[in-house]
C-alpha cells in the first residue's frame, strides 16, 4: 500500500547508455535483450522483486503467445 513509479526501459547495448524509443521493437530468439527496471517511492522500507516478465507477439498482454523472460526472478533464454 502507498505510492511508487515503475519504470521499466530497454537499451540497445550492455552498458546501457543507448536506451531504446521506438516501438514496437523486433526481438529474435538468441538476441540479447538490456532490460533496466525501476522503482521509485518515498518509503525507503520499499522493498521489489521481479518476479515474472513475458514479452508477447501483440500488445495484447493476455495473448496466449507469450514468451517467459523471467520467472521466479531468475533470466532465462528465448
Amino acid at each position: 500500500v502507498g505510492n511508487f513509479t515503475f519504470e521499466m526501459n530497454m537499451f540497445e547495448d550492455s552498458k546501457y547508455n543507448i536506451e531504446v524509443k521506438q516501438y514496437p521493437l523486433v526481438v529474435y530468439p538468441g538476441q540479447p535483450m538490456y532490460l533496466q527496471v525501476n522503482v521509485q517511492a518515498l518509503d525507503r522500507n520499499l522493498l521489489t522483486f521481479l518476479e515474472e516478465c513475458w514479452v508477447t507477439p501483440s500488445t495484447d498482454p493476455r495473448d496466449k503467445t507469450r514468451h517467459t523472460i523471467i520467472q521466479h526472478g531468475y533470466v532465462f533464454c528465448l
